[in-house]
Protein backbone atom coordinates (compact mmCIF):
# COMPACT_ATOMS: atom_id res chain seq x y z
CA UNK A 1 0.00 0.00 0.00
CA UNK A 2 1.35 3.43 -1.02
CA UNK A 3 -0.04 6.32 0.75
CA UNK A 4 -0.21 10.14 0.59
CA UNK A 5 -0.67 10.86 4.04
CA UNK A 6 -1.34 15.04 4.81
CA UNK A 7 -2.99 16.84 7.04
CA UNK A 8 -3.95 20.46 9.09
CA UNK A 9 -4.20 22.48 5.59
CA UNK A 10 -6.85 24.71 7.82
CA UNK A 11 -8.14 26.37 4.65
CA UNK A 12 -9.67 29.88 6.03
CA UNK A 13 -9.49 33.16 4.06
CA UNK A 14 -7.63 34.51 7.33
CA UNK A 15 -7.07 37.89 7.18
CA UNK A 16 -4.16 37.76 9.84
CA UNK A 17 -0.89 38.34 8.39
CA UNK A 18 -2.40 38.76 4.62
CA UNK A 19 -1.72 41.20 2.24
CA UNK A 20 -4.89 41.09 0.65
CA UNK A 21 -8.02 40.58 2.97
CA UNK A 22 -6.88 36.79 3.24
CA UNK A 23 -7.21 36.04 -0.43
CA UNK A 24 -3.63 35.06 -0.39
CA UNK A 25 -4.15 33.04 2.79
CA UNK A 26 -6.72 31.14 1.19
CA UNK A 27 -4.91 29.96 -2.15
CA UNK A 28 -1.70 28.87 0.04
CA UNK A 29 -4.01 26.55 1.74
CA UNK A 30 -6.15 25.42 -1.72
CA UNK A 31 -2.41 25.27 -3.50
CA UNK A 32 -1.27 23.00 -0.99
CA UNK A 33 -4.20 20.56 -1.08
CA UNK A 34 -3.65 20.70 -5.18
CA UNK A 35 0.11 19.95 -4.52
CA UNK A 36 -0.73 16.88 -1.92
CA UNK A 37 -3.02 15.19 -4.75
CA UNK A 38 -0.77 15.81 -7.62
CA UNK A 39 1.62 14.11 -5.93
CA UNK A 40 -1.11 11.29 -5.68
CA UNK A 41 -1.86 11.02 -9.19
CA UNK A 42 1.96 10.81 -10.12
CA UNK A 43 2.15 7.78 -7.13
CA UNK A 44 -1.12 5.89 -9.03
CA UNK A 45 0.41 6.82 -12.24
CA UNK A 46 2.92 4.69 -11.50
CA UNK A 47 0.57 1.49 -11.56
CA UNK A 48 1.01 1.22 -7.82
CA UNK A 49 -1.85 -1.32 -6.59
CA UNK A 50 -3.35 0.29 -3.33
CA UNK A 51 -1.81 4.32 -4.28
CA UNK A 52 -4.30 6.54 -2.02
CA UNK A 53 -4.57 9.94 -1.04
CA UNK A 54 -5.02 10.23 2.85
CA UNK A 55 -6.24 13.34 4.57
CA UNK A 56 -6.14 13.06 8.19
CA UNK A 57 -7.90 15.90 9.53
CA UNK A 58 -8.33 20.06 9.92
CA UNK A 59 -9.07 20.51 6.19
CA UNK A 60 -11.31 23.83 7.55
CA UNK A 61 -11.25 26.58 9.92
CA UNK A 62 -13.12 27.38 11.86
CA UNK A 63 -14.77 24.89 13.35
CA UNK A 64 -18.11 25.78 12.96
CA UNK A 65 -18.94 26.44 8.96
CA UNK A 66 -17.38 26.85 5.95
CA UNK A 67 -16.71 29.58 4.76
CA UNK A 68 -18.24 29.52 1.54
CA UNK A 69 -14.88 30.37 -1.06
CA UNK A 70 -12.63 27.86 0.65
CA UNK A 71 -16.01 25.22 0.56
CA UNK A 72 -16.07 25.93 -3.01
CA UNK A 73 -12.46 25.80 -3.65
CA UNK A 74 -11.85 22.78 -2.10
CA UNK A 75 -14.75 20.70 -3.75
CA UNK A 76 -13.36 22.18 -7.11
CA UNK A 77 -10.17 20.98 -6.86
CA UNK A 78 -10.94 17.38 -5.18
CA UNK A 79 -13.47 16.95 -8.62
CA UNK A 80 -10.54 18.06 -10.50
CA UNK A 81 -8.45 14.35 -8.98
CA UNK A 82 -11.11 11.82 -9.75
CA UNK A 83 -9.11 9.37 -10.68
CA UNK A 84 -7.24 9.39 -7.18
CA UNK A 85 -8.53 7.18 -4.66
CA UNK A 86 -9.43 9.56 -1.84
CA UNK A 87 -9.74 8.81 1.44
CA UNK A 88 -10.53 11.81 4.08
CA UNK A 89 -10.75 11.19 7.70
CA UNK A 90 -12.30 13.87 10.05
CA UNK A 91 -10.47 16.18 12.45
CA UNK A 92 -11.20 18.20 15.44
CA UNK A 93 -11.85 21.68 13.21
CA UNK A 94 -13.71 19.51 10.47
CA UNK A 95 -16.79 19.58 13.57
CA UNK A 96 -19.46 17.03 13.88
CA UNK A 97 -22.84 18.59 13.55
CA UNK A 98 -26.27 17.90 12.53
CA UNK A 99 -25.37 16.85 9.07
CA UNK A 100 -21.90 14.78 9.90
CA UNK A 101 -18.86 16.29 9.78
CA UNK A 102 -17.34 19.50 7.35
CA UNK A 103 -16.17 17.08 5.62
CA UNK A 104 -19.82 15.75 4.79
CA UNK A 105 -20.20 17.59 1.45
CA UNK A 106 -17.19 15.58 -0.56
CA UNK A 107 -18.70 12.62 -0.01
CA UNK A 108 -19.39 12.92 -3.32
CA UNK A 109 -15.56 12.78 -4.31
CA UNK A 110 -13.93 10.88 -1.83
CA UNK A 111 -14.35 8.45 1.13
CA UNK A 112 -15.29 10.73 4.39
CA UNK A 113 -14.33 8.72 7.60
CA UNK A 114 -16.80 10.32 9.93
CA UNK A 115 -16.20 7.15 12.54
CA UNK A 116 -13.61 4.68 13.91
CA UNK A 117 -13.53 1.97 10.01
CA UNK A 118 -11.50 -0.11 8.01
CA UNK A 119 -11.14 1.45 4.41
CA UNK A 120 -10.00 -1.26 2.40
CA UNK A 121 -7.00 -2.33 5.18
CA UNK A 122 -6.47 1.11 6.73
CA UNK A 123 -7.72 1.95 9.85
CA UNK A 124 -9.33 5.35 9.80
CA UNK A 125 -9.85 7.19 13.29
CA UNK A 126 -11.57 10.61 13.38
CA UNK A 127 -10.47 12.89 16.54
CA UNK A 128 -13.23 11.21 18.38
CA UNK A 129 -12.33 8.12 17.81
CA UNK A 130 -13.50 5.46 20.29
CA UNK A 131 -9.95 2.96 21.17
CA UNK A 132 -12.69 -0.08 22.17
CA UNK A 133 -13.74 0.09 18.31
CA UNK A 134 -10.27 0.35 17.00
CA UNK A 135 -9.21 -2.65 18.92
CA UNK A 136 -12.31 -4.40 17.72
CA UNK A 137 -11.76 -3.96 14.06
CA UNK A 138 -8.08 -4.75 14.42
CA UNK A 139 -9.26 -8.21 16.26
CA UNK A 140 -11.94 -8.63 13.42
CA UNK A 141 -9.45 -8.23 10.76
CA UNK A 142 -7.38 -10.78 12.67
CA UNK A 143 -4.37 -8.75 12.06
CA UNK A 144 -2.50 -5.23 12.73
CA UNK A 145 -4.08 -2.98 10.48
CA UNK A 146 -2.17 0.72 9.73
CA UNK A 147 -4.27 3.38 11.18
CA UNK A 148 -4.51 6.97 10.19
CA UNK A 149 -5.78 9.17 13.01
CA UNK A 150 -5.99 12.61 13.88
CA UNK A 151 -5.62 12.42 17.24
CA UNK A 152 -3.39 10.24 19.95
CA UNK A 153 -5.57 7.13 21.38
CA UNK A 154 -4.79 6.89 24.73
CA UNK A 155 -3.98 3.55 25.54
CA UNK A 156 -3.53 1.89 21.60
CA UNK A 157 0.11 1.01 22.71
Amino acid sequence: MRLVLTSDFHIHPYRQCSRDGGRDRLLDGLSCLRQSLDLARAVAAERVAGARWVFAGDLKMPRTAWPQDALTGVHEILREYDAVDKIMVAGNHDATALGGTGLSPFKDVATVGERVDDVDGLLCVPWNGSLERVRALQQTAGRSLPIVAHAFLAGCL
